[in-house]
Formats: structure tokens, C-alpha cells, sequence
């Protein structure tokens, strides 16, 4: 993701806010296991302002490991009744 995000700075700018200041935050999480992870993005990622309106999309991609997938399912819609 990183490296199509860079590539985007540097050709057609698809991924861009209102200012220059808004941003697309990646995180690494090698050291945590996946509940970890995906606490970490439900509680802490946060759009800029820009990207904000009509911000209520979350990702989360699991290949080809159903166990995973579950977990993301689970956990992200628990976030979403809370959240709702």
C-alpha cells in the first residue's frame, strides 16, 4: 500500500485531500498479533480532515486465511454496532 501511495505523490495525486496536510496513514504491526492490530485501528485511525466527510469506509484484507478473515469480520463489526 505504501509504495502505491508514493507512486500516486508522484504521478496523478488520486489520493488527496483538501490540503496538504491531509494524509493516508499506513501502519506496521509485525509485533502484535491480529485482535492487537485491528484494536489499533478501530480505536486510533482516524481520518485528517479532509478525508473525514464521508469517511465511514474501513478496510481490512485477509489472504487467503479464513481464520483471519473471521477475526476482522468480528471484530470490525462489533466496532461498527458500537460506533453506530
Amino acid at each position: 500500500m505504501d509504495l502505491v501511495i508514493v507512486q500516486d505523490e508522484l504521478d496523478d495525486r488520486l489520493f488527496v485531500g483538501a490540503s496538504e496536510a491531509d494524509t493516508v496513514m499506513t501502519t506496521w504491526h509485525e509485533k502484535e498479533n491480529l485482535t492487537e492490530a485491528l484494536d489499533f485501528f478501530i480505536t486510533l485511525a482516524y481520518p485528517t480532515d479532509g478525508f473525514e466527510t464521508d469517511s465511514n469506509y474501513w478496510v481490512a484484507v485477509s489472504l487467503d486465511n479464513a481464520e483471519w478473515a473471521a477475526t476482522i469480520r468480528r471484530q470490525l463489526g462489533q466496532a461498527a454496532k458500537k460506533n453506530s
